[in-house]
């Protein structure tokens, strides 16, 4: 037969517990918070002086939530770049974020005013100058004998002075046409660098874009 022996103890236990007050901070763990940049195309192909156009795409890493600004540089001569936005937004849930880029190539020509051509609104002063002109000749034309009636020899010179006036404003807005080859890009091929740079303290990044000028 076996027998146990139970020892029990010889002074009872107690316990006294004590709460004070701390901040509890949760990290990810990870990486830091950060963001990729893609443009697409990446090599970008535009007849000289006119537009082009890229997507460009902010991805978010491990939840990068902050504003970025976009910027162009290394530009070759009488080439723009604008953003719409020109801010990107992440929200702070790894969504990707869109923009557009836009390659201008005629420094004389607006982005928001290649919708209708050039020429169409430089022919438009030659015409307003060129109408009177006309008239006034036909008239003088029709109605010589029944004129010199009327004008004596220096009201004459007066007219003819006019005339002459309204026959050079007409060369001048004709010419105007062909005198835009200084504000056009020159073909040919470069790089230029796109900029993303947060708004705080946060992270920037640069990537390349071809641009061929044809």
């Amino acid at each position: 037969m076996v027998r146990r022996l139970q020892l029990l103890p010889q002074y009872p236990l107690s316990y006294t517990f004590s709460f004070v007050s701390g901040t509890l901070t949760i990290t990810s763990g990870g990486p830091a918070p950060d963001y990729s940049l893609t443009a697409t195309p990446q090599s970008i192909t535009v007849e000289q002086g006119q537009i082009a156009q890229a997507t460009i795409t902010l991805s978010p890493v491990n939840y990068y939530q902050g504003l970025v600004k976009l910027s162009c540089g290394s530009l070759p001569a009488n080439v723009t770049c604008t953003f719409s936005p020109a801010t990107l937004t992440a929200d702070g849930t790894n969504t990707p974020v869109t923009g557009t880029l836009t390659i201008n190539t005629n420094t004389a020509a607006p982005v928001v005013g290649q919708v209708q051509p050039m020429k169409s609104t430089q022919v438009m002063p030659a015409n307003f100058f060129y109408l009177p002109a006309a008239l006034a000749g036909l008239l003088l034309a029709f109605r010589r004998r029944q004129i010199t009636k009327y004008l004596k020899p220096h009201q004459w010179l007066v007219l003819l002075v006019l005339l002459a006036g309204a026959a050079g404003l007409t060369a001048c807005g004709g010419g105007s046409t062909a005198s835009s080859s200084s504000t056009l890009a020159a073909p040919g091929s470069s790089v230029i660098t796109l900029t993303a740079a947060d708004s705080g303290d946060g992270p920037s990044h640069i990537i390349n874009i071809g641009i061929k000028v044809q």
